[in-house]
C-alpha cells in the first residue's frame, strides 16, 4: 500500500494554513538567498512610470511576496497577477497588501478588478486569479518575471517546468525560492532512534505523495530543479541555500514564529498519525514533547531548502 501524504508546504492541510504562512515571513526574510535576490536584482527591471515590469506569481498565497519585491528594490513599478487555488488567499492577500501599502504611504483605487497603489516613486497594479500554477489563461499578457515560491515540491517537474514557461515572454526570468531538500532537523533531541524514523517516513510521505495522478517533486526538489530547469530549456543564474533557522532568543521566538513551528508539527503528526511502522505511544509522547517546548521557547528547527534564478527559454537577455 502507498502511503500518499499531502506534503508540508500544501494549502488546506490546517484550518490556519494562512496564519502559517503569515507566521513564516520573517523566517523566509532571514532565509532567502542574497545571493540569488541580487543576481535578480541584477537582471530585472523595477520598472518605469510609463513601463511597468510585469510579474505573475503562482501558489501566491496571502501576498507576502509582494510587498518583500518592493521593499527590498527589486521592483518600483509593476503591473501584477498573483495566482492560487485558494479562494481564501484572494482575500487575505487584499487585506495583507493593502496594509503594506497604506504603511508605505501609497494611495488606493479600485480599477475594474485590479487594484492600483501608488505613491511617491513606485505604483502597483494588483490583480488576484484564483487558478493552478500553470493556468497561464489566467495571465493578461506574458510577464517579464515569474514567482513560484515554496510550491514546486507539490509537482511534477519535468510536466510542469514547461507548463509554467507560458506565463513568460520569451528568455523572461524565474525566481523559485524555498525548493525543500531532504533534511529536517530538531533540536534538542527527542527520542533520537524514534525521531530518525519519523522524519526518514515524512520525507518518504513527500516523495510518495500522488497529485491528480502524477508523483510529485518529493522531499528533493531542491536538488532536482539543479537538472530538471536545462532539462525543461531553462536557464539556471544562480541557485544558493534558503534554510529556515528558527531559535528561540532569551526563552521566546520572534514574532509569531511559535506559530509557525506549531504549524509544522501538526502537518508532520496529520501525515503520519496511525503509520504502521510507528509505535502509536512514542508517537504521542514525541508530539507533545515538541509542543511542550515550543510553548517553552526551547524547540529550534532547521529546513534545508534551495533558491533559484534564471531563464525561460526564448530569446538571449539584452
Amino acid at each position: 500500500m502507498t502511503w500518499v501524504a499531502p506534503g508540508c508546504y500544501q494549502p488546506g492541510v490546517a484550518a490556519d494554513y494562512l496564519r502559517y504562512l503569515l507566521a513564516k515571513r520573517s523566517v523566509e526574510d532571514r532565509a532567502l538567498n542574497r545571493h540569488v535576490v541580487d543576481t535578480l536584482r541584477a537582471q530585472l527591471s523595477p520598472g518605469t512610470p510609463t513601463t511597468a515590469t510585469r510579474v505573475v506569481e503562482v501558489g501566491a498565497g496571502p501576498g507576502t511576496m509582494i510587498a518583500r519585491a518592493f521593499d527590498w528594490g527589486l521592483l518600483r513599478y509593476a503591473d501584477y497577477t498573483a495566482i492560487d487555488e485558494d479562494a481564501r488567499a484572494a482575500r487575505e492577500a487584499a487585506r495583507h497588501v493593502s496594509e503594506w501599502a497604506a504603511g508605505a504611504g501609497m494611495t488606493t483605487r479600485e480599477q475594474g478588478d485590479e487594484t492600483v497603489f501608488e505613491g511617491d516613486d513606485r505604483r502597483l497594479v494588483f490583480r488576484y486569479r484564483e487558478g493552478d500554477l500553470t493556468a497561464a489563461d489566467k495571465t493578461p499578457e506574458p510577464a517579464d518575471l515569474l514567482i513560484a515560491s515554496a510550491v514546486l515540491d507539490l509537482v511534477d517537474l519535468g510536466d510542469t517546468l514547461p507548463r509554467l514557461w507560458a506565463h513568460l515572454s520569451p528568455g523572461g526570468l524565474f525566481w523559485f525560492p524555498v525548493n525543500f531538500d531532504g533534511e529536517t532537523i530538531f533540536m534538542p533531541a527527542c527520542d533520537p532512534p524514534f525521531e530518525a524514523q519519523l522524519l526518514e517516513l515524512y520525507h518518504l510521505s513527500m516523495d510518495e505523495r500522488v497529485v491528480a495522478g502524477r508523483k510529485t517533486g518529493g522531499s528533493r526538489t531542491g536538488r532536482l530543479l539543479l537538472g530538471a530547469i536545462p532539462d525543461a530549456g531553462g536557464e539556471i543564474l544562480a541557485a544558493g541555500s534558503s534554510d529556515w533557522v528558527v531559535h528561540p532568543i532569551r526563552g521566546a521566538y520572534p514574532g509569531d514564529e511559535a506559530t509557525f513551528l506549531r504549524h509544522i508539527l501538526a502537518t508532520i503528526e496529520n501525515e503520519l498519525r496511525g503509520h504502521p511502522e510507528l509505535s502509536e505511544d512514542r508517537f504521542r509522547a514525541w508530539f507533545e514533547a515538541r509542543r511542550r517546548q515550543v510553548d517553552g521557547g526551547e524547540l529550534s528547527l532547521v529546513s534545508h531548502q534551495l533558491d533559484f534564478v534564471g531563464r525561460a527559454p526564448g530569446s538571449e537577455a539584452p
